[in-house]
């Protein structure tokens, strides 16, 4: 691997930004040759504070070695970068760098990423970048931290954590959920009704539908939702009994030409399914 001083590397954060793809390539082949955790922690401790100066080149360079790395069959550079940045998010780098990182780590962190995005999920300043990143993780160790981060969670990263459970289909997490279903705070009560229905958790249906009548108009119609939803997940699961009952309950419970129209729509399909 090849050594770099800071003049060949100022040299190559600088051709970085041509217009000129070839100059572009030499660039990034110049900083690849130091090996990709190499080039990975060095650049990132040329990111600066906003108004501290041009950091433009470093944030290419490091965006470009995320790229290379998450192409097919690349693991361990992926795993490499992706442990030096999480390693970086350890240190004493500043807001907004940790915040590129984050980024980064979105597009490339698995499990090795997972213990330093967890412990950000605490930060005032980070934890909404750290829940995205994990969310979008495909490590079912980013799935265990969010749900172990819940309890302490408060106000709209509460209602995150709630959503990313949901979306990432954790079945796990149903009994944590069913619990937030009946919480005081009306955010955090809509938030485990919209990520059960993103499950399709059959025993969510009594909690849901008791969210029909409550609270104003904009919540009532988010529930509305949600148990459409939540048909559609049961539906697609085979219970189709089931789903044809919440459907008929809905039909009942509603005076929207909208929503009645959905209900019957789904009736219609689970009857069709019988046949």
């Amino acid at each position: 691997m090849a050594l770099l001083n800071d003049d060949a590397m100022e040299m190559h954060l600088k051709d970085i930004e041509s217009n000129d793809a070839a100059v572009r390539r030499r660039a990034f082949e110049g900083i690849l040759g130091l090996g990709i955790e190499a080039a990975a922690a060095r650049l990132v401790r040329l990111l600066v504070e906003p108004g501290g100066g041009d950091d433009v080149g470093a944030r290419f360079a490091l965006h470009g070695l995320a790229v290379h790395a998450t192409r097919p069959g690349a693991e361990a550079e992926r795993a490499a970068y992706a442990e030096a940045l999480a390693a970086a998010l350890d240190g004493d780098l500043h807001v907004a760098a940790k915040r590129f990182i984050i980024g980064e780590l979105q597009l490339s962190g698995r499990d090795e990423a997972v213990p330093a995005l967890a412990k950000l999920l605490a930060s005032d300043d980070l934890a909404e970048g750290a829940r995205m990143a994990l969310l979008a993780n495909p490590s079912q160790k980013a799935v265990e931290a969010l749900r172990e981060a819940l309890p302490k969670a408060k106000g709209r990263l509460r209602v995150g954590i709630l959503h990313a459970l949901g979306l990432r289909n954790d079945a796990a997490s149903v009994r944590l959920l069913l619990a937030e279903a009946r919480a005081a705070d009306p955010a955090a009560r809509l938030g485990a009704i919209e990520a059960l229905a993103w499950i399709g958790a059959p025993e969510a249906e009594p909690v849901i539908a008791a969210g029909l009548q409550e609270g104003d108009e904009r919540t009532r119609r988010a529930v509305v939702d949600a148990y459409l939803r939540l048909g559609e997940r049961l539906e697609a699961a085979g219970k189709r009994d089931a789903a044809r009952k919440l459907y008929e309950y809905l039909l009942v419970k509603t005076e929207s030409p909208h929503v009645r129209a959905a209900a019957q729509a789904g009736i219609e399909r689970a009857k069709a399914a019988r046949v």
